[in-house]
């Protein structure tokens, strides 16, 4: 290759080290000038030299290649030592936070198309890929040519310096001579070849310093073989030039002719340790759909015969954006090299003074944001395509606990990779499947306290014998489920519930937003008015909580003088806002039928068969996108027994247990199968015991638990070159870690002629079933007016 001049006003020696004097034409400045080169054939080796044969070079890079190591992360700042910095290169480029990913360039090989590497300096031991090819077959090594490889791949030791992609490999392709004063010199076709060679034998990335002129012209054999080692996949790397001319050097420029080489092919210019375009470089002008810029001053890289050397040009640039690409490459094994050119371009720093293209194209190489998500992520299940399909995470999917099965479902959860997909070109990322769950905050008894003020009871319409009516209001609340689907309200409801007699063995009731225990004619045997607890789940059977608080409607009759029949549907009033018939749709519906028979002596048995089917949920945890939860059925048995010990005071006791599978899921909870749960209540209640008209109660209650059951998940794990998500199925076992259990005890007495004055005092242990969740406790006083 020929020297080339620098212009007046242009600084000189831009690729030479402060010990060199002579320029390196191999850094982007020469290109074997002279006739036109013949026509490349990947049949005829020309004037090549081969020291080493074509089968054992393929053996070592396709080992290499097809190795590719799993990406274990690790914090930025563990990057960032002093061998980092020295390489000022790495910073500017935020090398730090792709390595963070886990991604360093491991089992890609990357060619240096340059003079004879000197591999036996210690930065590279370990670091070649094999020992290559030869067109030239001289004895003297290339300070140019070993720079560029340690700039690539100089292994990460802690000490000197460490190349861009330090887990990468480098297979040396000599196809310039290097002459006794250290620069270098065309071999004929030599270069051409190298490009084509390096194609065949599979690597992904050829890396060539060099170059000829910006008003040059384009070699056939040159764009032949581009088009060779495009058509085969591989990247190609060209320096822009260090004439500081407006345009790139013609070698840059073969897209220009050979459209189909575009995707695959990098020109670099550079930018100087400021970030500004380096005086010698050649701006990317007319190639800027595929140029970009990276630093490429004062680097500081290996030398021939040891120790280190910093140089600046293009060539440095172009080396810095091989090492990059051999990162994201690692980091991306599913992706396209073509798709990984496009990430890099398009990830590029395009804001401020990189916004002018006709300086430095697509912009400055950032090498970390190429490694984050591109837009959105994306979930799909496992058989689906990336580029077809899935559900944008930011949009919702994700999955709520609660206080029933939130920390079982975390807990199974947790641990579990599950591959995410940007939706820019279905790049993988593994999350932590926990890291999808909302987690519930548990019961927030303050609230539902006070939300239940001013809750009225039965009180008789005079006007229709037969039948009692109670109106009242209560504070709305919003669930973890609500708020993952983005309901926020609140305010007051209107709370109805109504009696009818039907004869003098069966009543007809139904309630709008009330709750079962209140609407149920057997309650009316405690001798104790409702609404008094503060909880109100404690007379409600397990599971039927689920769908308790919405419309109720049900008949209670009696079979015999001492046996009843009560039947009983329900609705959850759903956070979407619906209440009443048109809640039917939405939420959970239950069913409870239950036969109750007094034995004698005060003593009454219970035992009712539940059924609840829930929809979008699955005991109570809401799920949406890949992780919904689309609906489950839940049957429960309930026992149960009242003893009243006298006229004014009874004892209560009830046992629940449900079993619970899934109807219909997303994409990754394949099925929930046999899922326990259980619950208990057990209480004393009394009135007239200190004053005429007072109530108390006594009262301990393990709200609904999940106790047991399996999760069977289809996890995605990645993806395959066609962009079909492969995974795996696994089990997980659900099971309860905490147990919330409520102590309750509360006093009310007649104030003024209308009104109730009481107090409550509660104590929560393992809030929410959360075993690490502080005991609870609570007080309070409160007046209640009837009507």
């Amino acid at each position: 290759m020929n020297n080339e001049k620098f212009p007046v006003g242009r600084r000189l020696g831009q690729c030479a080290s402060a010990s060199l004097v002579a320029l390196l034409a191999a850094c982007g400045g020469g290109g074997g000038g002279g006739a036109e080169p013949v026509a490349y054939s990947s049949s005829s080796p020309g004037t090549a030299t081969t020291t080493s044969g074509t089968t054992g070079v393929l053996d070592a890079v396709t080992t290499t290649v097809d190795t590719v190591a799993t990406l274990i992360p690790a914090p930025i700042a563990s990057f960032e030592t002093k061998e980092y910095y020295r390489e000022i290169a790495l910073a500017m480029i935020n090398a730090s936070t792709a390595y963070s990913t886990g991604a360093s360039g491991q089992g890609v090989v990357v060619a240096v198309n340059d003079g004879a590497i000197d591999t036996g300096v210690a930065e590279l031991a370990g670091q070649i890929a094999g020992t290559g090819n030869d067109w030239v077959g001289d004895d003297l090594v290339s300070a140019h040519a070993t720079h560029l490889a340690g700039t690539i791949a100089a292994k990460r030791d802690g000490s000197g310096m460490e190349g861009v992609a330090w887990s990468a490999t480098i297979l040396p392709l000599t196809s310039f001579a290097t002459n006794d004063d250290g620069s270098t010199s065309g071999f004929g076709t030599a270069p051409y070849q190298a490009i084509a060679y390096a194609a065949d034998v599979g690597v992904d990335i050829v890396n060539n310093s060099w170059g000829s002129s910006p008003d040059a012209v384009i070699p056939s054999s040159l764009v032949s073989a581009v088009r060779h080692a495009t058509d085969l996949g591989t990247i190609v790397v060209f320096s822009t030039g260090n004439a500081g001319a407006d345009q790139p050097n013609a070698t840059a420029m073969v897209p220009s002719v050979d459209a189909a080489t575009r995707a695959l092919t990098v020109a670099v210019t550079a930018v100087n340790e400021n970030g500004v375009l380096a005086s010698y470089a050649n701006a990317c002008g007319d190639a800027a759909a595929w140029c970009l810029a990276a630093p490429g001053s004062r680097i500081l890289s290996t030398d021939a015969g040891g120790g280190y050397l910093t140089m600046s040009g293009t060539s440095m640039a172009a080396a810095v954006t091989s090492g990059a690409l051999a990162v994201v490459i690692s980091r991306f094994p599913e992706l396209t090299n073509a798709q990984i050119v496009n990430r890099v371009m398009t990830t590029a720093n395009k804001s401020g003074i990189y916004a002018d293209s006709s300086l430095y194209g697509q912009g400055l190489l950032d090498l970390g944001a190429a490694t984050q998500p591109i837009g959105t992520l994306v979930a799909n299940a496992v058989g689906e395509n990336v580029y077809t399909g899935g559900v944008v995470i930011g949009e919702g999917a994700a999955i709520s606990g609660n206080s029933i099965v939130g920390n079982a479902i975390v807990g199974a959860l947790g641990g579990v990779p599950v591959a995410l997909f940007d939706n820019y070109d279905g790049a993988t990322f593994t999350v932590d499947m926990a890291d999808l769950v909302i987690r519930d905050n548990g019961p927030d008894f303050v609230s539902d306290a006070f939300g239940d003020f001013g809750r009225g009871h039965f009180s008789n319409v005079s006007a229709v014998p037969g039948m009692r009516l109670s109106l009242s209001s209560k504070q709305e609340e919003v669930s973890a489920g609500a708020a993952l689907h983005g309901v926020t309200r609140d305010g007051r409801t209107m709370v109805a519930s109504l009696r009818l007699a039907l004869g003098d063995e069966t009543i007809l009731f139904t309630g709008m937003n009330t709750g079962f225990a209140e609407a149920m004619p057997a309650n009316d045997s405690l001798p104790t008015e409702a609404g008094l607890s503060l909880l109100p789940d404690a007379l409600v059977p397990g599971a039927l909580s689920l769908a308790d608080g919405g419309a109720v409607i049900g008949i209670d009759t009696m079979l015999s003088e001492r046996t009843a029949f009560s039947i009983a549907m329900m609705n959850e009033a759903p956070d979407s806002g619906l209440i009443g018939a048109d809640g039917f749709s939405q939420g959970a519906t239950g069913v409870q039928a239950s036969l109750r028979h007094d034995v004698g002596h005060g003593l009454t048995l219970e035992a009712g068969l539940g059924y609840v089917q829930e929809r979008g949920q699955m005991l109570g945890a809401t799920g949406v996108g890949a992780l919904s939860l689309n609906g489950a059925e839940t049957m429960q048995l309930s026992v149960g027994a009242r003893l009243a010990v006298s006229a004014d005071t009874a004892i209560v006791a009830r046992y629940d247990r449900a079993v619970t599978n899934t109807s219909d899921t997303g994409a990754f909870i394949s099925e929930a199968r046999d899922l326990t749960s259980d619950s208990w209540t057990l209480g004393v209640v009394g009135r007239n015991a200190v004053v005429a008209g007072d109530h108390w109660g006594f009262t301990s209650h393990q709200p609904l638990r999940g106790s047991g059951g399996t999760l069977a998940l289809s996890v995605p794990t990645g993806r395959d070159a066609d962009g079909t998500v492969t995974g795996e199925t696994m089990t997980v076992a659900l099971g309860g870690e905490g147990r919330e259990i409520d102590w309750e005890a509360f006093y009310a007495l007649p104030w003024g002629e209308q009104g109730l004055l009481g107090f409550n005092f509660l104590y929560v242990t393992d809030p929410g079933n959360s075993a690490i969740a502080p005991d609870e406790y609570l007080g309070m006083l409160r007046y209640r007016l009837r009507f």
